[in-house]
């Protein structure tokens, strides 16, 4: 069974839930490398520019703070059936189902169906000046026969004047411990130990109270940035002077600025989870007086994110330590929080299409939508 997110926000109790969705705040702050186009001079045979035998604008590179930020948009309570009447005391439910056990797995490991019954990420960089860009300098764009020649889109214009909202697919895997939540078990046989036999919740959890906190890992994978004729987009650099480097030619521009391709990131950390009891009005619990989750609350921790680069000639401005070969990556480095938005979570976690429709086009209107969930690229 594929394990699409694993162990995340799940656990209902005293009554079944209805399947809602969380929508969760998610903030990065981390370093990257930033494309530079510059006048360099140099020799053709020596180094540091003892002689300068040719002078031209170049791309380099440097490094630059940047923040990502954003929504997570998470399944909740994803088939939740029966749960205990009474926790903490040796009164439980007597309507428990004989499937409890692979009920509650499904419910806590979140194996989810396809569809909508996905982890979605909504991502905006502080850092995006595409759009800017392409308003303040007038020869950024590739002139359509030679756009039609090398393969790449003929439509940048669409970004002008627009930042970038990406829609990507977020993989999360998650746990909740505290102290004093050990494991019930199933007997014991001990003359210093009471008789447990047959324990109907052996393995799960011996306090639901106890469990306060709680480690989260999410990843998602970032690609190329494509036009919507599904061909990828490259510019000419941000320049206002007579660009003449050794190789004319356009750059990409991708999730991290210029000359950025695909990429992956991760982020892992700990933090809290947080109980919801519905008394009558709705919340992510469903509308059942009653009710409760068990959901996720807040977690901080570390970003890290490996990008592709390239730049002129399909050579990117990165030097191999030991051999000066060339390279085409570069990492991302930096701290996260990954916060419960409870109020965005009751106004819109009705359905997957009340949320996605309020931070599409409500919350970040106005900025160009690049989904990658119905992303085309032309063979």
């Amino acid at each position: 069974m594929k394990k699409a997110l694993a162990t995340i926000m799940g656990l209902a109790f005293a009554v079944s839930a209805m399947a809602q969705y969380l929508i969760y705040d998610y903030n990065v702050s981390f370093k990257r490398v930033d494309a530079q186009y510059t006048k360099i001079s140099y020799s053709f045979d020596e180094y540091d520019g003892k002689r300068k035998d040719y002078t031209g604008y170049f791309d380099s590179f440097t490094t630059a703070s940047d923040k990502i930020s954003g929504y997570v948009v998470i399944p909740a309570c994803y088939e939740c059936n029966g749960a205990w009447a009474e926790f903490g005391s040796a009164v439980y439910a007597v309507d428990i189902p004989e499937d409890y056990a692979t009920t509650f797995a499904v419910a806590n490991s979140f194996m989810v169906t396809e569809g909508t019954e996905d982890a979605y990420i909504y991502l905006t960089r502080n850092g995006d000046r595409l759009g800017k860009d392409l308003t303040k300098y007038g020869k950024m764009i590739v002139p359509a026969d030679i756009a039609e020649a090398k393969g790449i889109s003929q439509e940048v214009g669409l970004f002008r004047g627009k930042k970038i909202l990406w829609k990507l697919h977020a993989a999360i895997d998650a746990a909740m411990f505290g102290k004093g939540a050990g494991v019930r078990v199933l007997r014991r046989e001990s003359e210093d130990c009471p008789l447990l036999i047959n324990d109907t919740l052996a393995g799960f959890p011996t306090s639901l109270k106890a469990l306060k906190q709680a480690w989260l890992v999410l990843t998602y994978d970032v690609p190329m940035l494509y036009g919507e004729d599904g061909l990828p987009v490259k510019v000419y650099p941000p320049v206002n002077v007579s660009f003449n480097p050794l190789c004319i030619e356009p750059v990409y521009y991708g999730f991290l600025g210029y000359q950025s391709l695909e990429g992956a990131v991760s982020n892992a950390g700990f933090g809290t989870v947080t109980v919801a009891t519905t008394k009558g009005g709705v919340s992510f619990c469903g509308g059942t007086a009653g009710s409760s989750c068990v959901a996720i609350n807040s977690i901080s921790g570390s970003t890290v994110g490996y990008f592709n680069y390239d730049g002129f000639c399909e050579k990117a401005p990165l030097f191999d330590i030991c051999s000066l070969d060339g390279l085409n990556n570069a990492p991302i480095a930096g701290t996260f929080t990954f916060k419960l938005n409870s109020n965005l979570s009751k106004k819109f976690g009705g359905s997957y299409e009340t949320a996605d429709d309020y931070i599409i086009g409500t919350k970040y209107k106005g900025y160009y939508l690049f989904d990658v969930t119905q992303l085309y690229i032309a063979e």
